[in-house]
Parts: structure tokens; C-alpha cells; sequence
């Protein structure tokens, strides 16, 4: 069997009757490869190589890339930082990069958040001895704080 491998239809082309016409050979192609994406472009690419090439008339090959457009997305971004919390605010940061800062520019792109963190006082321990004031009722003692945890 020739023509990549599909065989002819003796019926028609026998050998034994007046034509000589040959068998066509139809175009064969691979299958598609995955679309690889243009993170800018938003556009996605697919091929396929020709494995046999028409002969003899047959059907030509069809086109062999194809197109799919999925657009940039917007503000597209490395993911978030751990949450780091200001001792001065009390409120955690996260932050991120943008990975198309020049592309992206002048959109609403946030590149940080914030919320509200509970932060522990670290108190010192107090003068010694001082654990009332003149006035108090209740024995007290005065502390200030070193630092936030």
C-alpha cells in the first residue's frame, strides 16, 4: 500500500484496465501540540506539522497554526507577600509585583493590602518599689511599653 499508507481502491485503478490514473494521497497531519500563550498579547498559539503531503490530487492540507485570542489580562501579578505587621500602625502588609509594570501602567493595579493585626505589648517591668500611687485605692503599678510583638 503506498500513498502514506492508505491503499487505492482497485476497482477503480486496476492495473488491468485502460486508465492509468493513480491513487490520490490525502494530506496527513500531526496532532495539535498545546496552544502556548503570549502573556502580552493575550494571544494563544497551536500548530500541527504535515506528516504527508497530498499527491496525485488529493486533498491539500488544511492550515496548520491556530488562533485562539484570550486578551492581556489586566494587573497581572506575582502572588502576595506573607502578611508582615507595623509595630507604628498596628495594620499588616502584604505586597505583590506586578509582573507587566510597563504594560499595566496607569491601571488600577493595587500592589498592596492592608488589615487590622492584633500586635502584644512587651511591657517593662515597672520601677521598683513604686506600686502604689498616694491617691490609689488598690495597690498599682506604672509600666511602659519597650516594644510591640
Amino acid at each position: 500500500a503506498f500513498n502514506c499508507g492508505k491503499p487505492c481502491n482497485s476497482l477503480d485503478h486496476d492495473t488491468n484496465l485502460v486508465s492509468t490514473a493513480t491513487c490520490p494521497a490525502h494530506c496527513e497531519f500531526s496532532d495539535w501540540i498545546a496552544y502556548f500563550c503570549d502573556k502580552v498579547s493575550g494571544v494563544a498559539t497551536s500548530t500541527r506539522t504535515i506528516a504527508c503531503q497530498p499527491l496525485n490530487g488529493g486533498n491539500s492540507c488544511p492550515k496548520l497554526h491556530r488562533i485562539q485570542h484570550y486578551g492581556p489580562r489586566v494587573c497581572e501579578t506575582c502572588d502576595w507577600t506573607t502578611q508582615e505587621c507595623s509595630t507604628e500602625t498596628c495594620t499588616a502588609v502584604r505586597t505583590r509585583e506586578q509582573l507587566y509594570p510597563i504594560r499595566d501602567q496607569g491601571k488600577p493595579c493595587s500592589p498592596y493590602e492592608t488589615s487590622p493585626c492584633k500586635l502584644d505589648a512587651v511591657l517593662s517591668p515597672g520601677p521598683s518599689g513604686a506600686l502604689a500611687t498616694p491617691r490609689a485605692t488598690r495597690p498599682t503599678r506604672a509600666r511602659s511599653n519597650l516594644q510591640r510583638v
